[in-house]
């Protein structure tokens, strides 16, 4: 839960920084966006290979 709340804030933070339409494009907006959408599929596969060593 924690690392998804901080993802959200740095985001928002991120986000709330953007004046013009050019400044979605930066790089710190990017990142933050992407990492956004990466983390919950990085977790569910970290979770996934956790469990097959388990099992095995």
């Amino acid at each position: 839960m924690l690392p998804g709340t901080m993802l959200y804030v740095n985001a928002g933070n991120e986000l709330s920084k953007v004046n013009r339409l050019e400044e979605l494009i930066s790089l710190e907006v990017v990142i933050s966006l992407a990492a956004l959408a990466l983390v919950p599929f990085l977790i569910q596969w970290g979770t996934r290979q956790f469990q097959l060593r388990k099992a095995a």
